[in-house]
């Protein structure tokens, strides 16, 4: 009985890890452009970079180029080798300008890019778009920018003042048009509460490429959402903090959270508004109940808490496996309001349109059951409900954002995902500073992370079913980034797709001249944006069924169990040899490790069989150590399975 037991406290050590990818730099960070506005170069609910059909990247940012100039929009235009072809701006006004995005027009690539900028001769601050002319051979000319949404523009109310727009391209009712949608967010405080409640501005056109090619100026019409509208006028602060996608058939959605200013948490849930009508007409708000957040026994909490969706806001959304996916954090939260701001953990949220339901998948720290819609409770990490006896030192400690300081975590939040064209590839981006916050409340082992944040990604090879552990990138451990300090990550929408499972992951950042931001810290506001790429070898996560039945030829390991490696054994043909592979892989059926060369010759064998062996050292993919646990090794010749085993890594 006790052994069994083992067995099982083993296998439930190597549940709670997942796989790190292989991966490696598929193109050097390089310089954009040197800026002195260091804080969210893009915007806030969208995507600053996109990847052509061949490569190229459109990387639309806001820049100041002295301390004292003006912020202005530019556009940079990077060849598919990573290296930088021109940047340039986007206007000619000598106005303030901000928080760009870009998106592809799916047939032409063309790209269109929306920013706002104050106009004085309305007193107030607009939304202006451009278009590029990419199917012309023409990448960086744009044409002369045009106003979307001016104070002008008849508003719900007095005073709505919409801008941070959001760019999304989708088909159109209109035969052989595409249509293109800019969302804007009311920045306009709300009458009662005092802060701005973001209900939405949707603006949209219909084109295409002989438009485009014309120097056609776009004809815009405009709908808001009335119940949106409502929220901003209540006599409770609601803010909504949704973003915008748009899909096939005429679907376009907004989803996300629900960030009411009370203490209580049924106040705060999911939600999605959804219009089949390519935006035209009502849209359908579904809200998630507060089973969602249900009441979690924190040991250490004087009241009931729960975790919540919280400083989350800034993220962008996009459709796989007809589920709209959006990535995100969860964080404590008590009764009185207060919120744990060392207990946030980012998490994916989905909205599937076939049950019209919701779910969150845990990305890190995963837990037992990642997709099981149970929130991930740190002080019960073998969820057996029951707390962890040794929680208070094995707990982890989560702080999904670039900067350090608890008054700053509502700007510096940032969680974007990218899909490949199949939407079965999938990576989820966003800013951690877990090490550089535990090593500023004192923990003398991470003092050298005072100021070094990181880059996070996750992967997934199934549409999202499941993901990876992160890969980590910093100033530290990653000799590219050496001296850098990595902040306001974006990855492009696309991840572009390289052969045998690789992806290739294209990235955006600032690389800050002084840890913290200028807009809220006093000190130096100076940065370099940067752009990089990552090839990602997502074969590394394709989960094989542990239960599959596979014909068996002779084949086992010794020692097992093992510490630190064991010799696997087995008999085969000396032709067969020559195609063998043993691919290992944890209990969640991802592949840990893949031993195809020098197999080794051993005496004996049977029936015209060679013997052979071959070594595993109780790594993975990137020659890190895995940890204690149980593993399936299998033998496959020519991509056919003939033999599989467990053994047991001991340490």
């Amino acid at each position: 009985m006790k052994n069994l037991m083992f067995l099982w406290m083993l296998m439930l050590t190597f549940l709670l890890c997942g796989v790190v990818p292989q991966w490696e730099f598929y193109s050097q960070p390089v310089d954009v452009m040197q800026t002195f506005y260091d804080f969210m170069p893009g915007g806030y609910n969208c995507l600053p970079l996109q990847v052509t059909p061949s490569g190229e990247s459109y990387c639309v940012f806001h820049a100041r180029e002295t301390l004292n100039s003006q912020r202005f929009v530019y556009c940079a235009y990077i060849q598919s080798n990573g290296q930088v072809s021109s940047v340039e701006r986007l206007s000619t006004s000598d106005q303030w300008e901000g928080y760009p995005n870009v998106a592809l027009d799916p047939v032409s690539s063309d790209p269109i890019a929306a920013w706002h900028t104050t106009t004085p001769i309305y007193d107030g601050q607009s939304v202006f778009g451009s278009y590029g002319l990419y199917h012309l051979n023409e990448p960086m000319n744009w044409q002369t920018p045009f106003e979307v949404i001016s104070p002008l523009t008849p508003t719900p109310h007095p005073n709505d003042e919409f801008i941070w727009p959001n760019v999304q391209i989708g088909p159109s009712p209109v035969a052989g048009k595409r249509r293109c949608y800019i969302f804007a967010s009311n920045k306009t405080p709300s009458p009662m509460g005092g802060h701005p409640s973001e209900n939405v501005m949707i603006a949209w056109m219909d084109f295409d490429e002989d438009d485009m090619a014309s120097g056609f100026v776009p004809q815009w019409s405009y709908t808001t959402i009335p119940l949106m509208d409502e929220w901003h006028v209540m006599s409770h602060t609601v803010r909504p903090m949704f973003t915008p996608v748009v899909g096939q058939d005429g679907l376009v959605a907004l989803v996300g959270h629900v960030r009411h200013n009370y203490t209580i948490y049924e106040n705060t849930l999911l939600g999605a508004f959804i219009n089949n009508n390519y935006g035209e007409g009502p849209f359908d708000f579904i809200p998630q109940d507060a089973s969602f957040v249900p009441t979690v026994a924190f040991p250490d909490a004087t009241f009931d808490s729960w975790f919540i969706p919280s400083l989350c806001h800034h993220n962008n959304a996009l459709l796989a496996e007809n589920r709209i996916l959006w990535p995100g954090a969860m964080y404590l939260k008590d009764l009185l309001g207060y919120y744990y701001p060392y207990m946030g953990f980012p998490k994916l949220f989905y909205y599937d349109l076939d049950t019209e339901s919701f779910g969150f998948i845990d990305l890190y720290h995963q837990g037992v059951d990642p997709a099981d819609d149970q929130v991930m409770t740190p002080w019960d990490l073998d969820e057996d409900g029951e707390v962890d006896p040794d929680y208070q030192t094995t707990m982890p400690f989560g702080w999904p954002n670039f900067y350090t300081d608890e008054d700053d975590m509502y700007f510096t939040n940032s969680f974007h995902i990218a899909r490949d064209v199949s939407g079965q590839k999938l990576a989820i981006v966003w800013q951690d500073a877990a090490k550089a916050r535990q090593a500023e409340l004192g923990d003398s082992t991470l003092v050298q992370w005072l100021e070094s944040p990181e880059i996070a990604i996750v992967a997934s090879a199934d549409g999202g079913a499941s993901w990876s552990d992160p890969i980590f990138l910093n100033a530290l451990e990653t000799p590219e980034l050496d001296g850098m300090i990595p902040a306001y990550i974006y990855p492009a929408q696309q991840i572009e797709d390289l052969g045998d499972g690789h992806g290739k992951l294209h990235l955006m950042f600032l690389d800050d001249e002084e840890y913290g931001m200028g807009i809220t810290q006093p000190g130096n506001p100076e940065a370099m944006l940067k752009y990089c790429s990552l090839d990602i070898n997502f074969a590394d996560l394709v989960t094989a069924d542990p239960a599959i039945e596979v014909p068996q030829v002779a084949m086992s390991n010794y020692p097992n169990p093992f510490n630190p490696s064991t010799e696997i054994r087995f008999n085969l043909t000396a032709n067969d040899a020559d195609d063998a592979k043993i691919e290992i892989f944890n209990t969640r059926g991802q592949k840990v490790k893949q031993l195809e060369a020098d197999l080794s010759f051993r005496p004996g064998g049977s029936q015209g069989n060679t013997s052979f062996s071959v070594n595993w050292d109780g790594t993975d993919f990137n020659n890190q150590p895995v940890s204690s646990g149980v593993y399936l090794y299998r033998l496959t010749v020519s991509g056919k399975p003939l033999a599989q085993q467990k053994m047991i890594l001991l340490k």
